[in-house]
């Protein structure tokens, strides 16, 4: 059946350690009133003043604002950031650290919105002037307070800037093309050097040059300049946690940038994730809590966001590995292409039949080097344990503070790399490669038990990269003729049935119901007829499938399951199950309105539509053929 193609996941935008989501600037939930006119009117003359005192007062009222996430219209409205911006190379350092810590807050709200309003604004010509600045570099001041290393002003200005940018760049292909014309990357790889700079500045320019050479030639015949420094960053001694993620981001810079001439072994990359991946996270998140007013807590709070950070890191590395050169694969976004013919659908030809909208069936296999690599460092069994979640205490106390919220999506984002990571993995790997049937069973009971258990709460992202982690070890026991699951029954439905219903993102809902589909088609495979067991819990599955195509306000959802239901039921073996369910006479009283919304909505599905189409062309055939199959069965034939 037609498939779409999810698009490459990227990192979560943050600031390892955490510090651009605490104070005012807070990724909050927003809300109090609009702010009243004469308040704004106050601002604007405060960003105008001459006095510095005054502008500097501004920038603080306007990073309130940004907190606020109802405000964003307001700022619109008033073109606030065309007068915060040129605040970034104001004279005064006070200022410029103002401005730049309260546009950097706003490049994190709501999601694309907050970098969409800047650069609306033009911010990128005050924030590429200010690169500027530093074209010379500086020498950090640093001191010490509470045992605490702080950042001197121009240091602070220089990594909230960095993160500013990078949060644009990964924002907008404008951002991006703008970065490629300037001299930003020059200036940015001389502080990659840590004898001169502190761990701060080499982190926040680590991270942005990670995601700036990722497929940019430009970003990339610059950097292979620096390739001896990034090799010094990448062998860098130590195995502290702002060392850990160091290292890793100058490797993927390195993988990036060098591709095949890298002179990275996979075993030497492979070796450096599972260094990452080694320090349990959880285990030090119950440390930090139970001493909690500790007066290191905010600095051991540090530590831990950056080791959280390293591993989300090691993981995207391990994931581009396993994935190889996606760049040629035949796929396009739907947005861009042109739609499948209506007539021809009409006409009963099946506008998906080119295999560009097909899943590949052999998937991609890894070089023996990295299989290697990754058996001999138990690499599966250390990914699988970075999934677990903290207990509820050490949540409910990371909770109550910013710091703490931090560390919490911090697990969260980590949660969906080992998910990601883990499907690229199982259908990468051979069966016997991944421990046999069992094993992989085994790795789907874990899975499941991690999203699927009362008291783990999952957002819809960990829901989805969980369901498409699932669905690939299914996939490839089905693929291999294994039965799967064996022992689970159509009572065991009921809490993916329970997640199904409470989930709110449809892109979840869609992978989930394709993996509890998936455990019926293993049922089915190959079989002439169903034991009592298997036919349960094929009615069972059948039965959420059809509840799911009636109910759902999603028709990507819709088309989900319908065409998981044809798949499904496909097999002759099911026709007493489809009888039982009465599942011919519900999909032909369906049909009529799942036509009328495919007509409504065709122009508007994008990358879903490719699948809608199929199934708006397979079920009218589907429908005639099993109905003839079911009559048969109440016919007693």
């Amino acid at each position: 059946m037609g498939k779409t193609r999810t698009k490459r996941a990227r990192a979560a935008r943050s600031d390892p350690t955490g510090r651009q989501e605490t104070g005012d600037g807070a990724d909050g939930e927003g809300g109090g009133d609009a702010p009243r006119g004469d308040s704004i009117a106050n601002i604007v003359e405060q960003l105008k003043s001459a006095a510095s005192e005054e502008r500097l007062s501004g920038c603080v009222t306007f990073s309130q604002l940004v907190s606020r996430r109802l405000t964003l219209d307001v700022l619109r409205q008033h073109r606030l950031v065309r007068l915060v911006g040129p605040l970034l190379v104001d004279p005064c350092v006070d200022v410029r650290q103002a401005a730049a810590g309260a546009l950097r807050n706003l490049s994190l709200t709501g999601d694309k919105e907050g970098c969409d309003l800047m650069l609306e604004q033009d911010i990128l010509t005050s924030l590429l002037t200010a690169f500027g600045k530093f074209s010379d570099g500086w020498e950090p001041q640093r001191k010490i307070e509470k045992g605490q290393v702080l950042l001197d002003a121009e240091s602070d200005i220089f990594v909230q800037i960095t993160n500013l940018l990078w949060n644009l760049c990964e924002s907008s292909e404008k951002a991006v093309a703008a970065v490629n014309k300037s001299g930003v990357v020059r200036i940015m790889l001389k502080c990659l050097d840590l004898a001169v700079y502190p761990s701060e500045v080499v982190v926040a320019v680590g991270q942005c040059l990670h995601a700036l050479s990722e497929e940019n030639e430009v970003v990339a015949e610059v950097a292979r300049e620096q390739a001896a420094l990034l090799r010094a960053l990448a062998d860098a001694e130590g195995d502290s946690s702002d060392r850990l993620l160091l290292k890793l981001l100058a490797t993927g810079i390195l993988l990036n940038v060098m591709g095949d001439d890298s002179d990275l072994k996979t075993g030497q990359v492979v070796s450096q994730v599972s260094r990452a991946l080694t320090p349990d996270a959880r285990e030090l998140a119950c440390k930090v809590t139970s001493n909690a007013e500790a007066e290191d807590y905010e600095i051991q709070l540090t530590d831990l966001s950056l080791l959280l950070t390293a591993q989300q890191v090691a993981l995207e590395i391990l994931t581009d590995l396993c994935s190889g050169d996606d760049s040629s694969d035949g796929w396009a976004d739907q947005e861009d292409s042109e739609e499948p013919d209506e007539d021809a659908e009409e006409d009963g030809c099946d506008p998906m039949e080119d295999s560009q909208w097909r899943d590949d069936p052999d998937g991609a296999a890894l070089s023996t080097e990295l299989q290697e690599a990754m058996a001999g460092e138990g690499l599966l069994k250390k990914i699988v344990a970075k999934a677990a979640c903290p207990p509820a205490n050490v949540t409910d106390i990371l909770a109550s503070s910013p710091s703490g919220q931090t560390i919490c999506r911090r697990f969260e984002t980590l949660r969906c790399r080992v998910f990601l990571c883990l499907n690229n993995l199982v259908s990468a790997l051979e069966l016997s490669e991944l421990g046999g049937p069992g094993e992989l069973t085994q790795l789907w009971h874990q899975i499941g038990q991690l999203v699927f258990t009362d008291g783990n709460e999952c957002s819809g992202e960990v829901l989805e990269s969980a369901a498409a982690a699932m669905r690939a070890a299914l996939q490839k026991l089905l693929d291999a003729g294994q039965p799967g699951p064996s022992e689970l029954s159509a009572a065991d439905l009921q809490p993916m049935a329970a997640r199904l219903a409470a989930c709110k993102d449809a892109p979840a809902r869609a992978g989930l119901l394709r993996g509890v589909a998936l455990l019926g088609c293993l049922r089915v495979r190959g079989q002439e007829r169903l034991g009592e067991a298997d036919t349960e819990l094929v009615q069972g599955v059948g039965q959420l499938l059809l509840e799911l195509a009636a109910a759902d306000p999603e028709l990507q959802v819709v088309a989900e399951a319908l065409d998981a239901l044809m798949d499904l039921f496909g097999e002759d073996c099911t026709d007493g199950a489809a009888a039982h369910i009465q599942l011919v006479g519900r999909l032909r009283t369906m049909q009529p309105g799942i036509k009328a919304k495919i007509s409504l909505q065709r122009r508007r599905l994008g990358q879903h539509y490719p699948l809608v189409a199929t199934v708006r062309t397979n079920l009218p055939r589907f429908i005639k053929y099993k109905s003839a199959r079911c009559a048969a069965v109440s016919n007693g034939h």
